[in-house]
């Protein structure tokens, strides 16, 4: 093998190897949001029993029900952290003032990591969850379920179409056509055991 060949054969596999790292590292959690993975109709009803049991807060004012199923050992979640912080101090019209604290809830295994955005919700327990993580679930004051996925579209939250925000606008009495859910490609991983 010439000098030549050896030196463009090196340079190939260097290459191959650098473009399977970053695939690794920066994709591999980016796919297909299967609707399995969501354990959708679990979800749906112990949270809906969970906000007509609490007969108080959210529940009487009318106001939506937000869960965030955020776990923070996935590599996904630090832009929802971002996403997140971005709806919390941008104005959202009439929702950012029909949502307050009581409305958000959080289910995670525990709140090491996680910013100070969600440290300060209501973390509740559930028997069932999405299979994936982070999901968020917006619930009418009634219990129903307005959507369950992603937090945007896209390979990371707040880099597409913001679900959140159309979920809440839509549960609080604005009729605005939701996007079919679940998404067809997010980031999210599986939870930790």
């Amino acid at each position: 093998m010439t000098k030549k060949r050896l030196s463009v054969l090196i340079l190939s596999v260097w290459l191959v190897s650098v473009l399977a790292a970053f695939w690794w590292l920066e994709l591999r959690h980016i796919s297909k949001m299967e609707p399995s993975l969501l354990n959708q109709h679990g979800v749906e009803r112990e949270v809906a029993d969970l906000i007509k049991a609490a007969g108080s807060g959210a529940t009487d004012s009318g106001l939506p029900v937000v869960v965030h199923f955020i776990d923070p050992g996935c590599d996904c979640s630090d832009d929802t952290y971002a996403h997140l912080e971005q709806l919390t101090t941008a104005s959202l019209s009439k929702v950012s003032a029909k949502l307050p604290e009581h409305t958000n809830l959080l289910y995670t295994p525990d709140n090491a990591g996680l910013p100070e955005t969600l440290k300060h919700m209501k973390r509740i327990t559930l028997n069932q969850v999405p299979e994936v993580t982070p999901v968020v679930g917006v619930w009418k004051s009634d219990g129903s379920l307005v959507y369950l996925g992603a937090y945007s579209t896209g390979p990371s939250c707040g880099s597409g179409a913001d679900l959140l925000r159309e979920a809440l606008l839509n549960a609080a009495g604005e009729s605005l056509p939701l996007l079919d859910w679940p998404i067809q490609v997010s980031c999210h991983c599986r939870w930790r055991t």
